[in-house]
């Protein structure tokens, strides 16, 4: 490796392990820099948890930039705090690590043929209570979720799910309802 040629570490999980080496190495090649990737034991990245990533996260000692997925940016502070400030967070979508680097988003790419969202389940909901609802909803989200999905009591009668739907989606989130009835 040169010396003037950056090394950059990425990191992901197994289901877009293909796509990203794919990606990295396409923009590697424009941007000239050199990279590693982590493909850690997770299969949506997106489902990484700053905890969780502290006990799983190596990285190499050449790196001079760590480049985390994007949903950890919320909690980059605390991820710097153990790994020093060459942990940054990169795009939420993988095609859009060209404009990370100053290029252009990649259309499609063979990636991404089928949109997937996370859906995240708040069992029991009818038993919290307003404030509990909203924040465990909101702990979801930034954990990664884009829908959450309100979880009812098999045999209850909820007569309160119109009022917690109204008050998620009051708070910006996104909700569907499990339900037997």
């Amino acid at each position: 490796m040169n010396q003037d040629t950056q090394h950059v570490h990425f990191v992901t999980g197994r289901l877009a392990e293909r796509a990203v080496r794919d990606i990295v190495a396409s923009v590697a090649d424009e941007f000239r820099f050199e990279y590693s990737i982590s493909v850690l034991p997770i299969t949506v990245a997106a489902l990484m948890t700053p905890k969780w990533l502290l006990r799983h996260l190596q990285i190499p000692d050449q790196a001079d930039r760590v480049v985390l997925p994007g949903h950890l940016h919320d909690e980059l502070e605390l991820i710097r705090h153990s790994f020093g400030q060459r942990i940054e967070c990169g795009p939420r979508d993988i095609r859009d690590l060209p404009t990370f680097f100053g290029g252009k988003r990649l259309r499609d790419a063979g990636y991404g043929k089928h949109s997937i969202e996370i859906i995240a389940e708040i069992n029991h909901a009818g038993r919290l209570t307003s404030q509990e609802l909203i924040e465990t909803a909101q702990r979801l989200v930034r954990d990664g979720a884009d829908v959450i999905d309100i979880g009812c009591t098999p045999g209850y009668q909820w007569n309160g799910v119109g009022d917690a739907v109204k008050l998620l989606v009051d708070h910006q989130v996104r909700v569907s309802i499990d339900s037997f009835d």
